[in-house]
């Protein structure tokens, strides 16, 4: 009887914290969220439908509307022969769908501003009605008549203690200004992690801006602003990316109008801080490829740089994912004026960013204004688009197949198409501002007077080559004040293979914007007259076929086209597509050694008696791949067994999940050298022990998740609490002994499992932004709970049953708010002292002995797992 109740009592547990997984898998930042609730919208405007996502259960019969209050959403609320009950100010969405829902994305429009609008919902045919929270706890959003942006910023660097100002056009009078820490702090009745000095900032009306003086530096904040009357609903404000964000570099879609919202940040630099100033130079931005930069320093008075000066602030790929860890940074040939990285962009899209510091310093990246002029008397390369900001936003190209690594060296450039008498070549070294006439040329345009040229240069094609990848950089410059909204041809790429013309693609330019035509049809290549853009081509080939490509150039130069540029032709050819071989033999050494029984690889890896061909291109099941490298392996439950082998060849690898098998011995040693490894989930195996090396900083810089629940594991790994991204940690039956020693205060950690072990010593200090679970139940853990976790900021779930604790439960722990899942487990210890009223939903305290009398407070549950009493007991002998 005691080993069914033990694990009823143990299954409970496993459901609730599933519960707070879900719970925070569909949060917002790290808080949990009541249900029914409803996501806030951002920015909800009058003028076009909006959407607003609800989360409860749901079925036939659901119905849902705004009201402009709280009075005119309530079970009185009814239909009278289809009318629409007063104060609703939206159209009523029903769910009539049999099947049941958990969240619904219903989609409302409104005639009406509403200062505090309120979601009313009924789920039995609109005949009853009630009102909802949002998921921050509050009842009500605000509907704008027009969504807010901040249109600019003077200056645009903010320092602490010097005035700036945002301008946000079409504020009402009154309206109020402040700026956050926190890209949600202004998700409540007041901004949350204001900046002193800049809490509260009145409307200019006239100006349309708001002034602010901040007394802190912060690397990023973000505008609130609030509206008449009432001021309580706070609202982020976005930066408008036409006038803001492409200041900065942000390549928008001045030709097909999508523009993505920007949503900040802003930095604060602490006062006198030193502005230094860097150019980035690179080759254009192509998923799968890698790419080489340079960074100079531009600062007159500092023109010395090192690699150990500089360091990425942040390194994003055009799908907008961090990229981790970040590339090397080393010195150009003992150049002191330039540090150089290579990169391979992992994505593509418009979501690249890239950002620096200069001795912990920002290291602002600016081109200055590209001229004729400027061109001829000193020598580069392509630059990133024109900004003035501590990061640039750039676009990645897409690799189109994205599956072809193009080995071959630089196949043409513009050395290969000689002189030309219609054209001048500016050269240099790529990257550097010091070229002389031995140098490469580097770019070309038409000379003075000539109005349209083209040049031309054929190539041979390398044997055994399938694919070439032809890369072409292009720049124009307006003649001054010349402004046209007719589309001008400003340029030609041709390309031919042999005598036959495969490709033509045609640059037009409307104004300030350029678009491209590929064969007569419109593409996504867009551009404008402040950046230099690149297109990208690939053409198949056939060997046995086709002898050479030919790449032809042409320019236009008009009224309204002051000049324009080529830069950067680069032509590459590969063989067949391939996974990279040392890839390949690693997976191949998994089956050799712990795959031998598995029918999923011999079903899938094998074919005929030998492996079945690339995994990539074959699909290996559970072999994920990108760019034709390997990035996931994923075998749960698959019958791998044995000792799994080294396979440090997987440097691209970022998850690995080999779950419910048979897998025994010491976690592999090779681990520590996948650096971009995000998530290792190694539970349910037979590992005996975790070497130092595989969870150390900085080894594993990009480490979210580490699971080992269910092995052997017999010491905790004390290393796994510094590594700065760790999000997850799973040693749940281990049979581990020792102790823990407290974390780093400043990890992201949300979820922390040891229950089941053996482990002692004192409960260990925890990081209190981000945690929602902590299981230390069933150990030997002594001593006290730290009054340190009453810190806690959303926490959901504690665990400290089963253990020798002492003392009393401390009263800190009541500053947690109780939540839809909050649960607080202690039972089976030695606590006594009087209990505090904890704000929990759910309390089990059981066999201890506590002070009378006991808290009744309302959700306050003492609870029994065994058979539905209440067993909790309280001395009376110690009143």
């Amino acid at each position: 009887t005691v080993s069914v109740l033990y694990w009823w009592d143990r299954m409970l547990r496993v459901v609730a914290i599933i519960a707070v997984s879900l719970s925070l898998a569909s949060s917002y930042g790290c808080a949990a969220k009541p249900v029914p609730y409803f996501d806030a919208p951002v920015l909800p405007s009058m003028t076009v439908p909006f959407r607003v996502t609800v989360h409860g259960n749901f079925s036939a019969g659901a119905a849902f509307r705004l009201t402009q209050n709280s009075t005119a959403c309530n079970a009185g609320s009814f239909f009278n022969n289809g009318q629409t009950p007063s104060g609703t100010i939206s159209n009523v969405v029903e769910w009539n769908q049999f099947d049941p829902s958990r969240f619904l994305v219903l989609q409302f429009t409104s005639n009406e501003v509403g200062h505090e609008v309120h979601v009313c919902y009924s789920n039995d045919h609109k005949r009853t009605w009630a009102a909802i929270d949002n998921n921050r706890g509050r009842s009500h959003f605000h509907l704008w008549r027009q969504i807010p942006v901040i249109t600019k910023m003077e200056p645009k660097t903010a320092t602490v203690g010097q005035p700036f100002y945002l301008t946000v056009p079409n504020l009402p009078q009154g309206a109020v200004g402040a700026l956050t820490s926190r890209r949600d702090g202004c998700d409540g009745e007041k901004v949350a992690n204001a900046v002193p000095g800049a809490n509260h900032s009145a409307y200019n009306i006239r100006d349309q801006t708001f002034a602010f003086t901040p007394l802190e530096a912060y690397s990023q904040v973000y505008l609130c602003v609030a509206n008449p009357p009432g001021l309580r609903d706070w609202s982020l404000v976005p930066l408008d990316p036409e006038e803001v964000a492409s200041d900065r570099g942000h390549p928008s879609h001045p030709v097909s109008g999508i523009v993505p919202k920007e949503f900040g940040p802003i930095a604060i630099h602490p006062a006198g801080t030193r502005h230094n100033r860097g150019m980035l130079f690179c080759g254009p931005f192509v998923a799968g490829a890698e790419v080489h930069c340079r960074l100079q320093l531009v600062n007159k008075t500092n023109l010395n740089i090192a690699a150990g000066d500089v360091a990425f602030v942040r390194l994003k790929d055009g799908g907008g994912n961090n990229e981790c860890p970040f590339p090397e940074i080393t010195q150009v040939d003992g150049n002191t004026q330039e540090v150089e990285f290579r990169w391979t962009p992992q994505r593509f899209g418009r979501g690249g960013e890239i950002g620096f510091s200069y001795q912990n310093a920002p290291l602002f990246l600016r081109q200055t204004d590209w001229s004729l002029a400027w061109l001829h008397t000193s020598n580069s390369t392509m630059k990133l688009p024109k900004g003035d900001d501590s990061f640039l936003r750039f676009l990645v190209q897409p690799g189109f197949s994205q599956l072809h690594a193009y080995p071959y060296a630089n196949l043409i450039d513009f050395a290969y198409f000689g002189p030309s008498p219609d054209w001048v070549f500016t050269k240099g070294v790529p990257g550097s501002v010091n070229g002389t006439t031995a140098d490469e040329p580097l770019a070309a345009t038409l000379l003075d007077g000539v109005l349209t040229g083209s040049m031309s240069r054929a190539t041979a094609i390398p044997a055994a080559s399938t694919m070439c990848l032809l890369n072409v950089g292009y720049y124009y410059s307006a003649h001054d004040g010349a402004v046209t909204h007719q589309s001008v041809q400003i340029g030609t790429v041709t390309v031919k293979r042999d005598a036959t013309t495969v490709h033509t693609y045609e640059m037009y330019a409307t104004g300030a914007s350029v678009a491209v035509l590929k064969d007569g049809k419109r593409t996504r290549m867009v551009g404008d007259s402040k950046t230099w853009e690149s297109l990208t081509a690939e053409i198949e080939v056939d060997t046995a076929v086709h002898s050479t490509i030919t790449v032809e150039l042409s320019a236009t130069h008009t009224i309204f086209v002051k000049r324009m540029y080529y830069s950067g032709v680069a032509l590459r050819c590969s063989g067949a597509v391939a996974t990279p071989a040392p890839e390949v033999a690693a997976l191949h050494r998994i089956y050799d050694h712990v795959g031998g029984s598995s029918s999923t690889l011999a079903n899938s890896w094998r074919k005929s008696g030998a492996f079945n061909g690339d995994p990539c291109v074959n699909n290996w099941d559970g072999v994920e791949c990108r760019n034709m490298h390997v990035v996931g392996i994923e075998l749960t439950g698959t019958g791998l067994s044995g000792m799994l082998p080294q396979v440090p060849e997987l440097i691209w690898l970022e998850r690995l999940v080999l779950k419910r098998n048979s897998l025994r011995g010491p976690v592999p040693s090779h681990l520590a050298n996948l650096t971009r490894l995000i998530h290792l989930d190694l539970s349910q195996n037979g590992f005996n022990e975790i070497p130092a090396a595989v969870l150390s900083n900085p080894a594993h810089r990009c480490l979210k998740s580490a699971l080992f629940r269910h092995n052997h594991i017999g010491s905790f790994p004390q290393q796994a609490r510094f590594l700065p991204v760790l999000e997850h940690l799973d040693l749940a039956d281990n049979n581990m002994h020792g102790n823990i020693i407290h974390w780093t205060p400043e990890s992201p950690l949300i979820h922390l499992d040891v229950s089941e072990n053996s482990l002692t010593g004192a409960l260990p200090h925890l990081p209190i932004e981000c945690l929602v679970t902590a299981d230390f139940g069933s150990n030997q853990f002594n001593g006290t709970v730290p009054t340190q976790w009453g810190n806690f900021k959303v926490a959901r779930y504690l665990d400290v049953s089963k253990n020798q604790l002492t003392g009393t439960i401390p009263h800190e722990l009541s500053r947690i708010r109780s939540g839809y899942f909050l649960s607080f487990h202690a039972e089976e210890n030695f606590f006594n002292g009087l209990l505090p009223s904890l704000q929990f939903r759910r309390v089990d305290v059981r066999d201890n002995i506590f002070k009378c009398p006991l808290p009744k407070t309302e959700g306050f549950v003492l609870t029994s797992h065994y058979g539905g009493m209440d067993t909790m007991e309280c001395d009376y002998g110690q009143e």
